[in-house]
Parts: C-alpha cells; structure tokens; sequence
C-alpha cells in the first residue's frame, strides 16, 4: 500500500477516469462495449480497493446513511434523487463497475490471450504471443510519486472547514483517512 511513505496503490483516479472521461459506463456511448475495467494485484489490496472505488463513486449509498450524517428526511430524498440521476438510474455494486484478478505465483490469462506471471512483490511478467516483459512496480528508495495536482497552500478558518465537510458528507462524498 504504501512505498517511501507515501500510498502506492491509488487506483480510484484511473478507474474513474475510464468510466466517465473515457465513457466505459455511459449509457450508449461508444467506448461502452460492455468490458469492464480490470483490476489486478494481490487479493487484500483488490478487496480494499474495490471497496474505495464503490464508497469514492457514490458516497454515502441510502437515505439512511444520509440520515445517520445528519440529514433531513428531505435532505436525504432529495440527495439521493440527484445521485440516482447521476448514476444513470442505480447505485451498482462494484462488481458491475469492474472486474478484478486476483494474482499469485502461477501464471494466468489477464484478457485475450494475454497471461501475468506475479515473480515477487510488486514484480510482474507479461507474455503475449510468445513476448514477454518483466514489471517491476517497486520504487527505488529515494524515488517519490510526482504530485498529479499540485496544491496550493491557503490559509482557512475552522468554521469554513467544518461547514465544508460537513456540505460533502451530505453531497454522500467520503475521505477516507491514512
């Protein structure tokens, strides 16, 4: 999960971007050929990762949660209209969003004739008719990620901070701490 300190396996940002920018999970659009983004690693991680996706898509998942975060019974039937709205009609489960392989050391077909052989901690082969090509996902120890979105630096104030989550909890956004 996390190499120098900082997390390694941030798969929400990929997936999302292939669901909606690139239209996997829009209704009738082009590159909605009904293939699902694959997710591959060990067994925990896909679990704890699945599970990110699904809350970091939707949020909160009923009116229930909603009211359990403090809104109205209003507030909650209306949040959850907008959400179905958004969601083309149902919360799905993660299993109709994604799919998922689950590696060890035996060497298995990803899609299409492809095959992944796991070798060691975040060490991988891929073969492809008869080509091969050997991943190594580990960093080196002074290698960091780069920042995708650098972040300014602002001061604010607690009050703005707790009306702030406080407006993402009820819009069903969840931030999940280190």
């Amino acid at each position: 999960m996390l190499q120098g300190g900082s997390f390694a396996n941030l798969a929400e940002f990929p997936v999302l971007q292939m669901l909606y920018n690139q239209g996997m999970i829009i209704p009738g659009h082009p590159n909605n050929t009904g293939e699902k983004p694959l997710l591959i690693g060990l067994p925990d991680q896909i679990d704890a990762q699945l599970n990110y996706i699904h809350r970091g898509n939707y949020g909160l998942l009923s009116k229930d949660e909603l009211r359990a975060a403090g809104a109205s019974e209003e507030k909650a039937r209306e949040l959850m209209r907008i959400k179905l709205s958004f969601a083309f009609g149902t919360l799905r489960p993660i299993s109709e969003l994604l799919d998922s392989l689950a590696v060890d050391h035996k060497r298995m077909e990803i899609r299409n004739s492809v095959f992944l052989h796991r070798t060691g901690l975040n060490k991988y082969r891929i073969d492809y008719d008869g080509d091969s090509v050997d991943v190594d996902m580990e960093l080196a120890r002074d290698v960091r990620y780069a920042s995708a979105y650098p972040l300014a630096i602002r001061e604010t104030s607690r009050e703005f901070f707790r009306s702030y989550i406080r407006a993402m909890v009820m819009a069903g956004i969840l931030i999940v701490p280190a």
